[in-house]
């Protein structure tokens, strides 16, 4: 937290430091920033304001912006979730800080179809739709199934892979609660990226965490096996998520050969 503090702090005061009000640490850290500085929220006070939000049957949000008590309209967005509200207002105060128009900026989010790996539709088989994401860490990952949740899937396959072992030990019982939003969970090998196994901590000991949590999860070392194991399991209005910020992309590829 210091760290931030004072990296933020290196902004002059012609500048500004734009944070989320809906983060304790956040407003914390806009109190001790000595620049100018702007806030967003959706559910405390803050300078831009989501309200009155609302989801089509895609997941993409609606809302009206408020900025400093004045309404500035309706916004719609092409990428699914709250958590992309939260990058939206994060964008619209930049801009509108530097002077673009309320018009360009609501022109521009509704434009903005996502970004590679990041929700991306891979595809589909047997009528269940592969996607695609790049969420590693327990906030990302909760919040990116908290938004496939709001789509009309029947059940929602959250394949993961864990991004080198420390982080894993490091982030473990965050990890356990984050998958509460997926209906099954599929746990891949961890990328180990340069490192070596930590003692006690791997793939196959997150799955029985989240199995003693209740959910329904299994491990399943290699890709391959994977994609045998869906081909065999998903049904028609499924949803597979595949998600990580390693190679575990290729079991998209994978289910989508041929």
């Amino acid at each position: 937290y210091k760290a931030f503090v004072k990296y933020a702090n290196l902004v002059s005061t012609k500048g500004f430091v734009i944070g989320c009000s809906d983060d304790p640490l956040v407003s914390r850290l806009l109190d001790e920033v000595h620049s100018r500085k702007i806030s967003f929220t959706i559910e405390n006070k803050g300078d831009w304001r989501a309200q009155d939000i609302k989801y089509n049957e895609y997941g993409h949000p609606s809302y009206r912006a408020v900025y400093k008590g004045q309404d500035m309209g309706r916004f719609d967005l092409k990428v699914p979730g709250k958590y992309n509200i939260y990058n939206a207002l994060a964008a619209t105060a930049a801009a509108y800080a530097i002077g673009v128009s309320v018009d360009i900026i609501r022109d521009s989010l509704a434009s903005f179809k996502g970004t590679h790996r990041r929700f991306e539709i891979k595809g589909s088989l047997n009528d269940a739709t592969i996607i695609d994401d790049y969420a590693h860490h327990p906030t990302e990952i909760r919040a990116t199934l908290q938004a496939a949740s709001k789509l009309a899937y029947k059940r929602i396959w959250c394949v993961f892979q864990p991004h080198t072992y420390s982080r894993t030990e490091k982030l473990f019982d965050q990890f356990t609660e984050s998958f509460i939003d997926a209906d099954e969970i599929i746990i891949a090998d961890t990328y180990a990226a340069r490192e070596k196994p930590t003692d006690g901590i791997d793939s196959e000991v997150l799955a029985k965490a989240l199995v003693s949590k209740g959910q329904s999860c299994r491990y399943i070392p290699t890709f391959d096996q994977i994609a045998e194991f869906l081909r065999k399991n998903i049904q028609p209005g499924d949803l597979v998520l595949v998600m990580g910020a390693g190679d575990i992309f290729k079991v998209a590829d994978i289910l989508l050969e041929n």
